[in-house]
């Protein structure tokens, strides 16, 4: 994954008990055309995890690929 496929980036916190705060880098990038399909893949970044979330379309990669960051970061707790 480059610079180039990664141009949104956000910083998330979360504030929990007292004293403690979650924090992620999130990095969603352009959905492509997936090689060889005729599908979509959105690459997506939280921290070091990297990964793609497909699509029939380009607009359904990238939910899928916002959904997928949203489950990651919910089982983080």
């Amino acid at each position: 994954m480059t610079a180039s496929d990664l141009p949104a980036e956000s910083l998330l916190s979360r504030f929990g008990e007292p004293d403690i705060t979650l924090e992620a880098v999130v990095e969603i990038g352009r959905p492509k055309p997936w090689p060889g399909t005729p599908h979509f893949a959105c690459p997506y970044r939280i921290g070091e995890t990297t990964g793609y979330a497909a699509g029939v379309d380009a607009a359904e990669a990238l939910r899928s690929a916002v959904q997928t960051v949203a489950e990651i970061l919910q089982r983080q707790d």
